[in-house]
């Protein structure tokens, strides 16, 4: 005798196949329906993970749970199930409005993890967890599509900044970081067009260093940091995005030298470019590209890379917006 829990369950995972939200995605299923005419077989479905995940082992099973389903059919035969286009017709709407993305999550945590957490927020059509090519090991990120544009800003809010008391315990103070796709989307464009700069711009030349140089006096370093110090509390930590596009960890730089040791090091630089002529080009080398903004404007790109340099050796420093107060460092 069946279930009821279980045949729900069942009728549940079904309906996710034949669902918007992964047709969308999945190509294998998209095919196989179309080719049937709409139609899967039954056998066809007994071969799928997640239904023998569940102990689905006989045509009949899926049949009895596809008889509770809303938006599925079975065919004359009973051998055969699809979608019912009349109860439930295609959507034809783009969900990245009603999508978000979310990061630092447990590397134990697998979907069905996520999607009872997050349908506290909602209600969940898909989550997309990615895995190491290699490892099939989570990545620690996820994107999530809710039923509605609302759920989602109401999701992203609530979960970005928070550490759940029921998870894995952290020791290093991290929290959940979460944000609409379509912004994560922009972060990810910005990189690229980022990356491509780098990639193609080795280090000034003299003449454009010396310039850089002269620029300096019209904006002290230690004037920038103090600036930035008072204006933590409203503006936004500055991020620093990995290598896949996704973002990362904040990047914060604390000024520890003077304004005398921060002018004499960059005269140094300038000479030192000057006579050594062009290094390799950044893509030859190690590093990062992080991103910095919140700063008080007007400031030049000299007074930006002698401030992050307080910290850390800075390779590329460029304005995205000549008029924002924005700015990417390659470290």
């Amino acid at each position: 005798e069946l279930s009821g829990t279980w045949l729900e369950r069942v009728t549940k995972q079904l309906d996710f196949y034949f669902s918007d939200s992964n047709l969308r995605r999945d190509r294998f299923m998209r095919k196989t329906v179309e080719e049937g005419g709409g139609y899967i077989d039954l056998s066809e479905l007994l071969r799928f993970n997640r239904i023998q995940a569940m102990q689905c082992r006989d045509v009949s099973q899926l049949a009895a749970a596809i008889q509770k389903s809303e938006i599925l059919e079975l065919s004359e035969d009973g051998l055969k199930v699809r979608r019912n286009m009349t109860k439930a017709p295609m959507e034809d709407i783009d969900p990245t409005a009603r999508t978000i993305y979310v990061e630092g999550l447990p590397l134990t945590f697998a979907v069905d993890d996520l999607a009872k957490f997050f349908a506290r927020h909602g209600t969940v059509r898909y989550i997309d967890l990615p895995h190491h090519l290699e490892t099939r090991e989570p990545r620690g990120f996820c994107f999530v599509e809710f039923a509605s544009e609302q759920e989602a800003d109401g999701a992203w809010a609530e979960v970005h900044g928070s550490w759940p008391a029921t998870w894995p315990t952290r020791y290093d103070g991290k929290t959940i970081r979460a944000m609409p796709k379509q912004r994560w989307l922009e972060y990810t464009k910005e990189y690229k067009e980022l990356h491509l700069t780098a990639r193609g711009s080795g280090r000034p030349s003299a003449a454009e260093t010396v310039a850089a140089t002269e620029d300096a006096s019209q904006a002290a370093p230690t004037s920038l940091a103090s600036s930035a110090s008072s204006s933590s509390s409203s503006a936004p930590p500055a991020e620093a995005v990995s290598a896949d596009g996704a973002l990362g960890v904040p990047a914060a730089a604390a000024a520890t030298t003077t304004t005398a040791a921060a002018a004499t090091a960059t005269t140094a630089a300038a000479a030192n470019a000057a006579s050594n002529g062009p290094l390799a080009k950044p893509k030859d080398r190690p590093g990062c590209l992080v991103k910095v903004s919140g700063f008080p404007q007007p400031q030049t790109l000299l007074s930006v890379r002698q401030f992050a340099e307080h910290v850390v050796p800075v390779d590329y420093c460029d304005f995205p917006d000549p008029n924002g107060s924005c700015a990417h460092l390659r470290l």
